[in-house]
């Protein structure tokens, strides 16, 4: 794969994502009456540009397709007419800065829901039975009794139907005792096993030593598919978007602890990469990849960072609380902080990027 092949399709990546999060601010912004001067896709020199609405908001297309912005009127920024001063940043309520504020990274999650959903209600979803394709030998599931071709009906009296299923309920219980229940040649048994603790990426998590085969392809009564409704997708797609956004979470906090090592960490250029061969892969592959980023940028944007979305609602939230606005000199301080940090970590996942380049 060529390097003009992943940055085209990095590109078209990050000029969609960031679009829909910048539309987010956009829009709401709009509807609660904040005067927008400008939407602007891309930075740099302007290609396209189109004046329309009562407001003449300028619509643009700019060189650098790697970003965009929404500008807003604030006299921080310039002078204002006094009929105009009502509908300027600083002059809206908080909770209205907020919402504004909000609305991008919350665009980008609802994006990822809405792309999830129309992929589940469209093919459905298929999963491996819980069936056991694999035992290690010496595994509390072999002293239990447990045999490849087992097929796990009930964990604790809770019926499982798929692989996931066992992993996620086993991985949540280090250290307990479960009862499993298990049909082999039309019969069901059941054996009482204790889950092993062990670490993994900084946190305990349960483990019977159960796999399914690596590097097969699964026959019919392996696999389970499942078409959902309107309603079933929308639910499964929300689940999803959730437990990823929760796992992001999990994983920066403990880079922040220090319990995960800051390699884990991927720049622009492992992205591109990642684009790249996701649309090798076909449509759904490269969906699937705009959703994880989608989800990543909405996180992101949230943390406490000033120069971010989160560092900004940070800023409204303590005026609101304290009746007044941080002073300059506190705002720039913050912002100054902020850079230095984003400066850190781009600088630390772009050394990962070369690093796996030559590594």
């Amino acid at each position: 794969m060529n390097f003009v092949w992943y940055l085209i399709w990095f590109v078209v990546a990050v000029g969609l994502l960031v679009t829909v999060h910048e539309f987010g601010h956009f829009w709401v912004a709009r509807r609660l009456g904040f005067k927008v001067l400008r939407f602007s896709i891309g930075f740099g020199r302007p290609l396209l540009t189109r004046v329309a609405g009562a407001d003449r908001v300028e619509y643009v297309v700019a060189a650098v397709p790697l970003g965009g912005y929404v500008k807003l009127l604030d006299e921080r920024e310039g002078p204002v007419e006094p009929r105009d001063l009502p509908r300027s940043f600083t002059h809206r309520p908080p909770w209205q800065r907020i919402l504004v504020l909000l609305a991008g990274p919350l665009f980008n999650i609802l994006f990822a829901v809405l792309v999830l959903w129309a992929m589940l209600w469209v093919n459905g979803v298929t999963e491996v039975r819980a069936k056991v394709g694999d035992v290690t030998t010496g595994s509390i599931a072999a002293r239990a009794g447990l045999a490849a071709g087992d097929r796990i009906v009930a964990i604790d009296s809770v019926p499982v139907n798929d692989f996931r299923q066992i992993v996620d309920y086993i991985s949540a219980r280090p250290g307990e005792r479960v009862n499993i229940d298990y049909r082999r040649g039309g019969a069901t048994h059941s054996v009482q096993v204790t889950v092993a603790s062990e670490e993994a990426a900084g946190r305990r998590i349960g483990r019977i030593r159960v796999q399914q085969p690596a590097g097969v392809t699964y026959p019919p009564d392996m696999l389970l598919h499942t078409e959902l409704g309107v309603s079933g997708a929308l639910a499964r797609a929300g689940g999803e978007a959730w437990n990823m956004t929760m796992l992001q979470a999990r994983l920066f906090w403990r880079m922040v602890l220090g319990r995960v090592s800051l390699k884990n960490l991927s720049g622009p250029l492992s992205i591109a990469e990642f684009a790249g061969d996701s649309a090798e892969a076909g449509v759904a592959s490269f969906m699937s990849f705009l959703v994880l980023i989608s989800l990543s940028l909405g996180f992101l944007n949230l943390l406490p960072i000033p120069i971010l979305d989160g560092g900004q609602i940070l800023f409204q939230l303590v005026e609101w609380l304290k009746g007044s606005p941080l002073s300059d000199r506190a705002q720039a301080l913050g912002q100054q902080v902020g850079i230095a940090l984003l400066i850190v970590l781009m600088g630390v996942a772009l050394y990962n990027d070369i690093a796996r380049q030559f590594g």
